[in-house]
């Protein structure tokens, strides 16, 4: 029984610390698309990440999610995403 519990405290620990580990953070690089209305479209996705940011951090939440929808907005307004 004690090596039962044992090991289901080492998942646990274990569970917990990757749970902390850093993922390395990824970075964009973005390239406008040439129309004026494609434009004020990419606009309209950042006036959307700002948005959820300042969700995010009333809720104490990881951004994550709103890089990502910015990045699927922004390509169709037909930029380019480009991850490094």
């Amino acid at each position: 029984m004690l090596r039962l519990s044992s090991l289901l405290f080492l998942m646990v620990l274990v569970g917990t610390l990757s749970s902390c580990m850093l993922l390395p953070a990824k970075h964009y690089s973005y390239i406008q698309p040439s129309s004026a209305a494609d434009k004020k479209c990419i606009g309209r996705c950042m006036y959307g990440k700002k948005y959820c940011l300042r969700i995010s951090a009333m809720k104490n939440k990881k951004s994550n999610a709103c890089v990502t929808s910015f990045n699927t907005c922004y390509s169709a307004c037909d930029g380019q995403v480009i991850e490094r």
